[in-house]
């Protein structure tokens, strides 16, 4: 699938504490996820919530939410008003808008779901929320009072490992541990669905019988690039499966797309592991570089031109590629 393997420059740029106090217990802090949202690159997870306009220099942005307690921060959706984050603590999960007046998370309400996490997005038919609740994924819509209940629900079966939805109603789900059959394994099989009515009705495109997905991220409204077991990335459309490529040495446990750039990264289940970055430009082969980043990676996220940023549980990494060098490969 790869060219000749090559290096990147790896630097180490943020470190968390392993250890933190809140409400006078002892918590590890923990990255789970990072994502770009007008303009602000944010990572999150386990009493982590950080920001940055250049993905170098990050600033603490969990302000008052230690005052619920242990927190964990889930997702974060944009909508023309603010920002808006979903944080689970002792008073359950909940949706919080940030007050520029009062510099502090103010909730506003709360998502009954047994689900560690929630994607949300704000449509023309009203605020959609998707969380997994295992062995399925719920799909509910709210408008007006969000307080109060969905106003339509439909389930999916699987545990969703990527969803995105336009404004417009368009959308993707790729999930894993799709079958209905209760002899299947339950980390398989795994499918690619589509929806044009913001979620009712979803259509299946594509299915994945020997590997479990694990990580995705959208190219554009219409399509997206998926990862998984075995080496497995895919290219989905809201119409059909586009292209597979294996690569070879481990599962890819994080990916990511901004324009005509997709990376990944590709790492073994040996301890320690073998980790690699997979860089493609536009219909270009992938290219492999060798990298190592001490733990297992948890998300990745393009910040620039021929840089990226990879997130272990406790670190922040900067990887600079040779763009010199890659537009020699990409044209040999």
């Amino acid at each position: 699938m790869t060219t000749t393997n090559s290096k990147v420059q790896v630097e180490r740029i943020l470190s968390l504490p392993e250890t933190i106090w809140i409400d006078a217990e002892e918590s590890s802090p923990g990255i789970q996820a990072a994502t770009h949202q007008s303009g602000t690159f944010w990572v999150l997870g386990r009493q982590v919530l950080l920001r940055s306009n250049d993905g170098l220099n990050w600033q603490d942005a969990s302000h008052n939410l230690r005052d619920e307690g242990s927190f964990c921060v889930v997702s974060i959706a944009h909508e023309p008003a603010c920002t808006k984050i979903f944080a689970r603590s002792r008073n359950g999960l909940r949706c919080y808008r940030w007050d520029e007046w009062d510099r502090a998370w103010k909730p506003l309400f709360s998502v009954n779901t047994s689900s560690p996490g929630v994607f949300a997005a704000w449509t023309d038919d009203g605020l959609i929320t998707i969380a997994s609740e295992s062995p399925s994924t719920a799909v509910e819509c709210r408008n007006g009072d969000l307080s109060k209940s969905a106003r339509w629900r439909t389930i999916l079966l699987g545990n969703a490992i990527h969803v995105q939805l336009a404004s417009s109603g368009i959308g993707l789900c790729a999930l894993w541990g799709t079958s209905e059959s209760p002899h299947e394994s339950d980390r398989g099989p795994s499918a690619a669905y589509s929806t044009s009515d913001f979620g009712r009705s979803w259509r299946r495109i594509a299915e994945f019988d020997t590997t479990m997905l694990l990580v995705g991220t959208a190219i554009n409204h219409n399509s997206a690039i998926v990862g998984g077991t075995s080496g497995l990335i895919a290219s989905v459309a809201n119409d059909k499966l586009r292209e597979v490529w294996i690569e070879q040495g481990g599962d890819i446990v994080a990916i990511d797309a901004n324009g005509t750039t997709q990376i990944a990264v590709i790492e073994s289940e040996d301890q320690p592991a073998v980790q690699g970055l997979l860089l493609r430009q536009g219909d270009g082969t992938w290219v492999r570089y060798e990298a190592n980043f001490e733990r297992r990676v948890e998300c990745m996220k393009l910040t620039c031109l021929g840089e990226c940023i990879v997130c272990t549980s406790n670190e922040i990494y900067r990887c600079k590629f040779n763009l010199d060098e890659l537009e020699t490969r990409l044209t040999t």
